[in-house]
């Protein structure tokens, strides 16, 4: 796309005319300015008026030859007394960055969206936030204008998503999987939990930085011995991420379950690894492996020593891999996780887990994550690696420990999620979701969470709307000491409520508060007007919960 050149008046302030171009996604270059006097008979009675109103403050100058600005209110009654003022008059080239993909998001904004227009913010401190973030809003824009239903996806995640991650498995870490190896959770503590639900250990070793996502009855129970009861209790103590020390440990009580991460310094090269697979393998221990901290999403990743070894030897049974992908600098908020494989049983029953304690993943997060994989993928030639032949996985021994007796009785009885038939449509009355038409309403809520940058913590707090509206509708009292239970779905909230009551009452998690919210500052970087927005509990939740959170 070519240059635009603009005359511009700078009685708004130089600040508001650049961030005007800016916020719309203009690169732009001061090219020549000077300042005219502002005519004697033209009223700025009205921009006296928006100062008293608001922060905003208009630029003015006391003749041609003051370099001192001053406000509109200043500039009117120094004209009403006889004085001469100017204002600035700039020539300006713009040039559109990523100009297709920002006439497509202005395309979507056009079709009955102009509200959300008044959001926009193209405006990046960082060149790499922005090539992260203006593709998947135009991506984001033609979703919401071609789709028109809310599209119906298996429990395990979009078949797209985990096909997208076996292929960056493939392409970048030479690892050869298929989408059935992948199964999608909602962040990292709700793959961990269900897992360690699956299994019932009763003892898991669990590293020290993931134990506060866990329910704190885990953390209680010190069940090293048998159970007696028969009951499928579950105990878990901490780990330290050292490997040396985490292997001395494993070899010493023994557990049923151990989920590690890796430190700096050990992740690197794959000797660590080698060392925790030999050693749970030799006490019968499942191990979990958790490299959401070292998983890079790049062009040129650096040196994982757990995909390392994963690329160069047969994949053991008894080991799975955690990822979370947490190192999202455009929107931390948003978060999903995978777990990779062999065990085709373990797959299988970790996306039954998912159906029957959380329902979904989240459809809008596994586009974001997966239109970055998408651009990873769309640089790479096909089959230019010589491929390394699958070894064959190593057979579980038989002393390992299975699902849990509760977990096979309620995987074996309950009714699980069909498949859409490739002929026709399936209409899905198994599900407590809605499969209609999307409303305008609801698309354009959706896209003003991702496009807005200026959201403060006080539009993302949630808890103090929700005791407010308990104090209001039922006379309940709350303070900072009351707990608030926050589930992604109805489902996940009904399992925790369940906890709690359990529990007799009492908190059932370590960590009880709510998903971090994406904050920034609160005005605008460049010119100090905050953009006006709808208020922003009306759309968060369609982003970041899919749902209303519920006390």
């Amino acid at each position: 796309m070519g240059i635009m050149v603009f005359n511009i008046g700078g009685r708004p302030g130089q600040g508001v005319c650049e961030c005007v171009f800016l916020c719309r996604g203009f690169h732009i270059k001061k090219l020549w300015q000077t300042k005219i006097m502002q005519a004697a008979d033209t009223d700025i009675s009205a921009l006296v008026e928006i100062e008293e109103n608001s922060p905003h403050r208009s630029e003015f100058f006391m003749d041609l030859v003051g370099d001192q600005p001053v406000c509109a209110r200043t500039a009117w009654a120094y004209m009403k007394s006889g004085g001469h003022i100017s204002h600035s008059l700039s020539v300006y080239s713009c040039q559109l960055r990523n100009p297709n993909q920002v006439k497509k998001i202005f395309e979507f904004l056009k079709d009955g969206f102009h509200e959300v227009s008044s959001s926009l913010d193209l405006l990046f401190d960082d060149d790499s936030v922005a090539d992260e973030k203006i593709p998947f809003l135009a991506y984001l824009a033609s979703f919401l204008k071609d789709n028109k239903t809310n599209p119906c996806e298996p429990p395990a995640g979009c078949l797209n998503f985990r096909n997208l991650v076996a292929g960056f498995m493939k392409c970048y870490h030479h690892i050869s999987l298929t989408s059935d190896n992948v199964v999608v959770f909602p962040s990292r503590a709700v793959a961990l939990e269900n897992a360690l639900q699956l299994f019932s250990p009763a003892l898991a070793i669990v590293d020290e930085h993931l134990t506060r996502h866990l329910p704190k009855q885990w953390l209680r129970s010190l069940a090293i011995e048998e159970r007696a009861d028969g009951k499928d209790t579950i105990g878990v103590i901490e780990a330290p991420r050292q490997s040396d020390l985490l292997i001395e440990l494993i070899r010493k009580l023994k557990p049923q379950v151990v989920v590690a991460g890796m430190a700096q310094f050990e992740a690197i090269t794959s000797a660590a690894v080698v060392n925790l697979l030999s050693a749970t393998k030799d006490v019968g221990s499942r191990l979990l492996l958790d490299i959401s901290e070292h998983l890079e999403l790049s062009s040129l990743p650096r040196s994982n020593g757990v995909l390392k070894y994963l690329a160069g030897n047969s994949r053991p049974s008894h080991t799975a891999i955690l990822c979370s992908l947490v190192k999202n600098q455009v929107y931390p908020d948003l978060e999903v996780a995978f777990v990779i494989s062999e065990d085709g049983a373990v797959c299988k029953a970790l996306s039954q887990t998912i159906e029957l304690l959380e329902r979904r993943t989240s459809v809008i997060s596994q586009h974001y994550y997966g239109s970055l994989f998408h651009e990873l993928l769309a640089f790479q030639i096909g089959e230019r690696h010589r491929q390394r032949k699958t070894r064959p996985a190593e057979v579980i021994p038989e002393k390992m420990i299975g699902f849990s007796n509760s977990a096979i009785s309620i995987l074996k009885e309950a009714d699980f999620f069909v498949p859409d038939s490739k002929e026709s449509g399936v209409i899905h009355m198994d599900l407590d979701r809605s499969f209609l038409p999307v409303p305008s309403a609801v698309k354009a809520s959706i896209f003003e969470s991702f496009v807005r940058q200026n959201v403060t913590d006080s539009e993302t707090d949630v808890r103090s709307s929700i005791q407010q509206l308990v104090k209001d509708s039922y006379g309940f009292p709350t303070d900072y000491r009351s707990e608030i239970i926050y589930g992604h779905t109805s489902l996940a909230l009904f399992r925790k409520l369940v906890l709690c009551c359990m529990q007799g009452g009492e908190p059932s998690y370590s960590d009880s508060s709510p998903p971090h919210p994406r904050t920034a500052a609160s005005h605008c970087r460049r010119c100090k007007v905050r953009p006006q927005g709808r208020p922003r509990h009306q759309f968060r939740p369609l982003r970041h919960r899919e749902g209303l959170p519920t006390s």
